[in-house]
């Protein structure tokens, strides 16, 4: 949900005939975080619409570019003729960065950017592939410590352990861009930081009043707790089929 709630600038309440936008549209449609409950989406959704979004931009040029060096068709009457505009491709081009552009102001910078080093991130960390992988080196590890060769089983799963460390150190650039993005989205300083590291305590656990105490009055508690269910591994990670298959592996190596 928003961290803003009603006093976000983009949520926009009026509907047709009080205001001109449609009825059927959500409140919280140019907010990039859900104003309700009906509007809340997968993670997944949301890598769905950037796919699309990124096909649709690919569409445009492919037909921006085909509109450019096609030949216009011209009328043969006399009269056609005198009532046919010429298209001009220069003009045709400044209309074309002058839209350009008036989407990439619409566009929010920092949300652009978030999303921009998530997609990078997940890049690399190759989750699809990479479970694919640790999956099958678990099922084998799995058989041979059924048949009593355990050797070999800590071999598959040590080859699960280095995929899952090398995705350990893409994880922590990815929480240093959601601790970033929820600094700048509740108006904290750069240098705000927690004292106790997050992997090691479920948000469940914190006392927040005794932290409250340790941290002064500088931030109002109910920020501090909105930024921790925001940030912690153990909410982020909360569902997740890759982190439940790397404590499957972990719990067969123990």
């Amino acid at each position: 949900m928003c961290p803003l709630g009603e006093g976000c600038p983009k949520l926009k309440r009026q509907r047709w005939p009080n205001s001109s936008i449609r009825s059927v549209t959500n409140v919280g449609a140019q907010c990039p975080y859900a104003h309700h409950l009906m509007e809340l989406e997968f993670p997944e959704s949301y890598s769905a619409k950037l796919a699309c979004t990124k096909n649709q931009k690919k569409k445009a040029e492919i037909e921006a570019t085909n509109m450019a060096i096609r030949t216009p068709f011209y009328a043969q009457g006399p009269i056609q003729k005198k009532h046919t505009k010429h298209i001009d491709e220069a003009d045709f081009k400044a209309k074309t960065a002058k839209l350009r552009k008036i989407c990439l102001d619409q566009q929010d910078t920092g949300t652009t950017t978030y999303f921009a080093e998530m997609k990078e991130i997940d890049k690399k960390m190759q989750i699809d592939d990479n479970y694919c992988k640790k999956f099958g080196y678990l099922k084998k590890a799995s058989v041979l410590m059924y048949y009593g060769r355990e050797n070999e089983a800590f071999n598959e799963l040590a080859n699960a352990a280095q995929i899952v460390q090398d995705q350990k150190k893409h994880e922590a650039t990815m929480f240093e861009s959601i601790q970033k993005r929820w600094r700048m989205k509740l108006g904290l300083d750069d240098g705000f930081e927690i004292p106790f590291p997050f992997d090691k305590m479920h948000p469940d656990q914190i006392d927040y009043k005794k932290l409250e105490a340790e941290m002064g009055t500088t931030v109002p508690i109910s920020t501090v707790k909105m930024f921790v269910e925001h940030v912690s591994p153990h909410l982020v990670h909360a569902g997740s089929k890759d982190e439940y298959l790397n404590e499957c592996i972990k719990n067969l190596a123990d």
